[in-house]
């Protein structure tokens, strides 16, 4: 009995096969996370103050009032500039497992929203389904709203910058801007470069320009 052996061309076609279907494997799993943060953070929304309305899951993540501990959800950001569906929940710390859910995290120690100083976020960049993969392409003037248990802030971009990863003043220090004073009150976002070098950051700064109840 004859054996077949696979020539060469046969194992180019069987690995570039594999090489697709895992690259389209990680798409879809990436595509489906962010499609549950989504829709996580319209639950989250949807009915802040019951329980009823949402999600098995969910119902035991309420956004939270007052200062949260680490993984608990306490607010949902919205950029207006990157989609109508853009929205994601901003969890308190910044552990890989908080960023790697697709969320935002809040830096421990810094400000919360519309308290004088910095209140600092981070989230992941790169591929697309992450929360700021398209982040430098907002613009100056642009805003970004924060709404939290009771409230919704509103707050305008005024600068960006791309920093060392290793740069804490722009999370623990306030922004250095015009005529700046300590009742300032801003938000500063960090993320990863979409295509650069590992080791900077990019950062987006802005300004609370309103405030009010929800």
């Amino acid at each position: 009995m004859k054996i077949k052996r696979f020539g060469f061309a046969s194992l180019i076609v069987i690995g570039s096969a594999l090489l697709i279907g895992a690259v389209w494997i990680g798409f879809l799993s990436g595509y489906l996370s962010a499609s549950k943060e989504t829709q996580r953070a319209k639950e989250l929304l949807s009915a802040p103050k019951e329980s009823g309305n949402l999600s098995n899951e969910a119902q035991s993540d309420l956004l939270v009032a007052g200062v949260p501990t680490v993984g608990e959800y306490f607010a949902v950001i919205r950029i207006p500039a990157l989609g109508k569906d853009w929205l994601h929940t901003v969890s308190e710390g910044t552990t890989p497992e908080i960023l790697d859910d697709l969320g935002v995290g809040h830096y421990e120690g810094s400000e919360l929203p519309g308290e004088p100083g910095n209140f600092a976020l981070a989230g992941h960049s790169g591929s697309s389904w992450t929360p700021f993969a398209k982040l430098d392409d907002v613009a100056i003037g642009e805003v970004v709203e924060i709404e939290t248990l009771s409230k919704k802030y509103v707050y305008e971009i005024v600068d960006t910058e791309t920093v060392e990863e290793t740069d804490v003043k722009t999370v623990y220090d306030n922004p250095e801007f015009g005529n700046k004073t300590l009742d300032d009150q801003w938000l500063t976002i960090t993320t990863c470069l979409t295509d650069g070098p590992q080791n900077l950051r990019y950062v987006v700064y802005a300004k609370l320009v309103s405030e009010s109840a929800r």
